[in-house]
């Protein structure tokens, strides 16, 4: 009995599912620790496995499961390349293990002789190098690595380790940074807006080769016998040694400035000096240095002054509209040789300030000033004081690399004195202007 069409394509569908059901399972591909233990593995086997190792923390297996896939010698030359690489890293990832800096920088060394195309070998080396505090020689080989393949961070981790040894390349590779970080590069994807706005303000110190900082300032309600009111101003100029006008010296200055003072009971002084300054150790606000200078009032006299201070402090800068906790301290010195006087003047703020950024870049907030003076000469040596003040900044101007050109500060308050001397006590405003 011939069975309908349509029945027969049924039945014939049925047959054809049931054979593919049955069908044999395709080949699977040889287990790399198989064919290991075997005795006859290629070398991408032991390749695999190093790689897994490698995932897996065990430094030790994967350098010698990458040596023996080389020694295979059936590997195409793209794999035996990346195997080189990785061996380097593995074998330098455990260096550092032991603590053995230099014998992780010679495998890199010796892999980047071999292999001097390789980016990310001049990645890794030039980072092991700045966490060996050779900031240098670390940005030199990141240098070295973005000639080959650009990374956002690493120009911006290069930049600025040549911020003292070589400004304008450091303004380069910050704005090449930037712009990376601008196009989406991968390297910043976890980055935040506040650590945008910290490196476009590390593009500001870069560039600033030549800084400016006028500033004056006036002192009122003292007693008479204190000097009665005072006003002063005073400005000063400083080209460092970075590269960009001036020889490469990192932490050495080149420092011209003025001043002008005079209290209401006393004679103008007033002064022109140009020296030279140096700051010994990196990221601290220390320095030591001399100036020649003239005096041009109460009379005509030239002198060698030395002169040393120290600044520390809370960052002010608002890079999130809110309070947050501010706190600074400074202390300056001068000796003046002709007469064998020490001068110097300490001042700390201890306070809150509150940023706003709707209305473009301000800290504003009260403080807690303490100040204090010292004169050699004088009859009271020291003169204390402590008072609440208003202290505020502003930031002006800046483009899409820099946070901003120019920086305002103003500070107003009463001081009261601390003990019979009265110098430090009154009413003061002092204004200041960097750029």
């Amino acid at each position: 009995m011939r069975l309908p069409y349509p029945i027969r394509i049924v039945f014939a569908a049925m047959l054809l599912c049931a054979a593919v059901a049955h069908a044999e399972k395709p080949p699977q591909p040889p287990d790399a620790e198989a064919l290991i233990v075997q005795g006859h593995a290629p070398g991408w086997t032991y390749a695999e496995r190093g790689y897994k190792r490698r995932r897996a923390g065990d430094l030790r297996g994967a350098i010698d499961d990458f040596s023996d896939a080389l020694k295979a010698g059936d590997l195409d030359a793209k794999a035996k390349y990346d195997l080189r690489y990785a061996r380097a890293e593995a074998f330098a990832a455990l260096a550092e293990q032991q603590g053995k800096p230099l014998v992780a920088e010679a495998s890199y060394r010796e892999l980047l002789q071999q292999q001097p195309k390789q980016a990310d070998g001049w990645y890794k080396l030039g980072y092991l190098l700045m966490k060996q505090k050779q900031k240098q020689r670390g940005a030199d080989a990141l240098t070295r690595g973005l000639a080959i393949k650009p990374v956002a961070t690493a120009y911006l981790d290069a930049a600025n380790a040549y911020i003292l040894s070589n400004a304008p390349l450091a303004s380069k590779e910050y704005r090449a940074g930037l712009d990376r970080w601008y196009a989406g590069d991968a390297s910043t994807h976890n980055r935040s807006a506040t650590d945008l706005e910290r490196v476009k303000n590390e593009v500001v110190q870069a560039d600033a080769s030549v800084q400016t900082s006028v500033s004056a300032g006036a002192m009122t309600g003292r007693p008479a016998s204190a000097g009665g009111s005072n006003t002063s101003a005073g400005g000063e100029t400083r080209v460092r040694f970075d590269g960009r006008y001036l020889p490469a010296i990192p932490g050495l200055e080149a420092l011209a400035e003025g001043l002008t003072d005079k209290d209401a009971n006393g004679q103008r002084e007033t002064d022109l000096g140009a020296g030279l300054r140096y700051r010994p150790i990196p990221d601290l606000n220390f320095y030591l240095g001399g100036l020649f200078d003239h005096f041009f009032q109460p009379h005509s006299e030239d002198e060698f002054v030395g002169i040393w201070g120290l600044g520390l402090g809370a960052d002010a800068y608002p890079y999130a509209s809110g309070w947050k906790p501010y706190w600074d301290f400074g202390t300056f010195g001068s000796w003046r040789t002709r007469d064998a006087r020490v001068l110097e003047d300490v001042h700390a703020n201890l306070g809150a300030l509150y940023a706003l950024r709707s209305l473009g870049r301000v800290a504003v907030g009260p403080t807690l000033l303490a100040v204090a003076g010292y004169d050699s000469k004088a009859g009271t040596p020291w003169a204390e004081g402590i008072g609440p003040t208003l202290l505020s900044y502003v930031w002006l101007g800046g483009d899409k690399y820099r946070s901003y050109d120019t920086v305002v500060s103003l500070q107003a308050g009463y001081i009261f004195s601390l003990g019979p001397d009265k110098r430090q006590s009154g009413w003061r405003v002092t204004l200041g202007v960097t750029f």
